[in-house]
């Protein structure tokens, strides 16, 4: 897995930053003698090359890293809450109620005497609670991609050719720009 980009500002290239310091090829104004050969043996008004030098540019290349931000994980989880519901149940009985007087009734196992109640329940409601799903909401997960362009600053560097005549003018020549290497 890549790390994630670092804000550090970009540096150069050591190995081209080693090639960009300060070279220096001192031409001397009096030739040598092999110069004075070669000048001697080439033709007049062609120049003779005493020196050469490479001159070296930096280029940005610009490297997208992708990394993974975040892993998410979807899933349904099932929790309870609790409710409170309120409901009436009825039962019916059956009440005999014996007067004074009269004589004594017997009910199943037991005798019922003038005065006393008896009561026969006859039937009677239980809460049946019955659980059901239902949708209660939908929910859809989907992933967009969304481009963002960013503009970098990038510090290059460059070489130009200085020369220094004897006399303290230094004069730097700079290559015209080309348009195509700039974009």
């Amino acid at each position: 897995m890549s790390e994630p980009p670092s804000s550090d500002p970009i540096q150069p290239d050591p190995l081209l930053t080693d090639a960009l310091q300060p070279d220096s090829a001192v031409i001397p104004t009096d030739l040598d003698r092999t110069a004075l050969a070669a000048q001697e043996m080439t033709a007049p008004g062609t120049p003779v090359p005493l020196a050469r030098l490479e001159l070296r540019e930096e280029r940005a290349q610009i490297d997208i890293d992708r990394f993974v931000q975040q892993h998410l994980t979807f899933r349904r989880e099932v929790r309870t809450r609790t409710e409170t519901h309120t409901a009436e149940l009825r039962s019916e009985v059956l009440v005999i109620t014996l007067q004074e007087g009269e004589a004594a009734v017997r009910i199943g196992d037991h005798d019922l005497k003038p005065g006393e109640t008896f009561e026969l329940l006859l039937y009677n409601e239980r809460l049946d609670i019955q659980k059901r799903p239902y949708l209660s909401e939908v929910v859809e997960i989907g992933k967009q991609i969304v481009n963002e362009k960013r503009e970098i600053a990038v510090d290059l560097n460059y070489e130009v050719l200085t020369v220094e005549e004897d006399s303290g003018l230094v004069r730097t020549l700079i290559p015209p720009s080309d348009p195509a290497q700039n974009s």
